[in-house]
């Protein structure tokens, strides 16, 4: 985590990487668009489809923001930003 100073606001910076399955611009833009849906990880583990949607719907309600950078078959790269009051 990184806390940063922007304009007269501080904001904190989370980044979580992992090195599974990665994801394609297409589900990536699926995730954004909050259309996801569960799908099996690296292991076979079953998801239930809600993480990366709730981390966006509690990022929206605080004027936060997610990016997401991922390739198939490498991993991916999500990091949030917040305001920190």
């Amino acid at each position: 985590m990184d806390l940063q100073k922007e304009e007269e606001e501080l904001v904190l910076q989370a980044v979580v990487t992992d090195t599974g399955l990665g994801m394609s611009p297409d589900k990536i833009l699926v995730i954004e668009q909050m259309r996801t849906k569960s799908e099996l990880g690296s292991q076979g583990e079953e998801g239930f489809g809600l993480g990366l949607m709730l981390v966006q719907s509690l990022l929206e309600q605080q004027e936060g923001k997610m990016s997401i950078t991922s390739k198939p078959g490498i991993g991916t790269s999500i990091k949030v930003y917040f305001k920190v009051l």
